[in-house]
């Protein structure tokens, strides 16, 4: 999918749906004066940005494989300052127009007032959660840090879903509006519809099979392996590079699952269980490593697009660049490779915080004795000798010189991760040879 159909997609799906709720309310109208107008257009566009906006909070995965999580999120913030915005000019307008006002019930008076306060919760939550703002700076990053966490974001989303809700029965309660059949049939509809879909997903996530915690290992003082294997059936039909969300057992519709890419492939090695590299950063992760051989985890997923088929089937050479959270996923696609005897020419550039950082650096090996053409190159923060991910490393590696005829492969953090990809599309390589896995949300 292309950067512009990427892009609009979920903007535009809000749009359809606030024509047709506009329509719909305008087909039983007399007339209005501008301000009228200007409320209710401002209200029902709120109305349909948030409904699309919790579509996306629902990660729907036929979307999810198309334009990537990461993105969607982004999507996602900035649909959210539409609505924000659109809900105080709505609530304002609505209490200037006296006459409108005065038609309103006292309920629906206290619901307009929730609705907006609601939505600023919403909005604030939703910019914070998202990488799209707060990874301007360290300052931002800090306090987001701080303050919020998967699982305030997760009640954050199911505020989303009581919003619409309240925001539905609002609407219903005006004065104005019962007697429209159309609008009422649509709007319900709509709703409805999303409403469905929410519950349905839940059930799936209640379904979601467990897996057993089989095997654990600690290759650092922060960085463990742990490989799981489900307690019943077989592993999904994973990709290379895909992720999941983990969901401690006993918390599962308390605690929002954290994204982790499996660092194994589905291999001789795994054939039915999932190995994951948990860099224990905070409580959630510490808490995870720290689970006993036995226990029982939830896994949702998978997720991602980081391994296409076309880059499977191609001959052309790989580069990794990856600091220490996306490793897991470029080792799961050398894992890959290695299995099948693989000689392609790839590269493997790995930025870490120090030396002690870099374990399977005896894997690595073992597969550059199988294939000859593997190279991989460490960037150390407390050494300088190759420096930061840049268009002079790629050139000192002499790497620019498969900018036109090399498959791209880009995960962690977006401090390495989104300046490698400015990088190679400064350096025009192709959109459909670049893959991300950026972890910002």
């Amino acid at each position: 999918m292309n950067n512009f159909r990427r892009d609009w997609l979920f903007p535009s799906i809000a749009l359809v749906i606030f024509v047709i709720l506009l329509a719909a309310f305008l087909w039983d109208v007399a007339s209005l004066n501008m301000m009228q107008i200007i409320a209710y257009s401002s209200g029902l566009l709120a109305y349909a940005f948030l409904l699309t906006v919790a579509f996306i909070g629902v990660r729907p995965r036929f979307f999810e494989k198309r334009i990537g999580l990461s993105h969607m999120y982004q999507i996602q913030a900035l649909m959210s300052l539409i609505i924000s915005l659109s809900a105080i000019i709505h609530v304002g307008v609505q209490w200037k127009l006296r006459s409108v006002a005065d038609s309103l019930t006292v309920f629906s008076q206290v619901s307009y007032i929730a609705v907006l306060v609601l939505a600023i919760a919403v909005l604030l939550g939703l910019v914070f959660l998202s990488g799209l703002f707060m990874d301007v700076g360290p300052k931002l990053k800090s306090i987001q840090g701080r303050i919020y966490n998967r699982n305030i974001g997760e009640w954050l989303h199911r505020l989303s879903v009581l919003l619409i809700l309240l925001a539905y029965v609002a609407i219903l309660a005006s004065n104005t509006i019962p007697t429209n059949a159309v609008f009422i049939m649509f709007l319900s509809l709509f709703t409805f519809g999303f409403l469905m879909y929410y519950a349905y997903r839940q059930v799936k996530l209640y379904q979601t099979p467990k897996y057993k915690l089989v095997s654990k290992e600690s290759l650092s003082p922060t960085l463990s392996v742990i490989e799981v294997t489900p307690t019943t059936g077989e592993i999904p039909d994973y990709t290379a590079g895909d992720y999941f969300f983990i969901r401690l057992h006993d918390h599962k519709f308390i605690t929002e699952g954290h994204p982790f890419s499996a660092s194994s492939a589905r291999t001789k090695r795994y054939p039915n269980s999932i190995e994951f590299m948990i860099q224990a950063t905070d409580a959630w992760t510490e808490r995870l490593t720290a689970l006993p051989e036995g226990s029982e985890i939830v896994l949702e997923g998978p997720y991602g697009t980081f391994f296409p088929e076309t880059a499977q089937k191609s001959n052309l050479p790989y580069v990794f660049i990856c600091d220490e959270a996306g490793f897991a996923a470029c080792l799961s696609v050398l894992r890959f490779e290695h299995e099948r005897g693989s000689q392609r020419e790839m590269h493997l550039i790995w930025k870490v915080s120090h030396k002690k950082d870099t374990p399977l650096l005896s894997e690595l090996s073992e597969m550059k004795a199988q294939n000859p053409y593997l190279h991989y190159y460490r960037l150390v923060s407390d050494e300088t000798k190759l420096g930061a991910v840049s268009d002079e490393l790629m050139r000192k590696l002499q790497l620019n010189l498969l900018y036109d005829q090399a498959y791209f492969f880009v995960s962690g953090l977006p401090a390495v991760s989104l300046t490698a990809q400015h990088m190679l599309a400064y350096a025009q390589v192709k959109e459909e040879r670049i893959n991300c896995n950026t972890f910002d949300f």
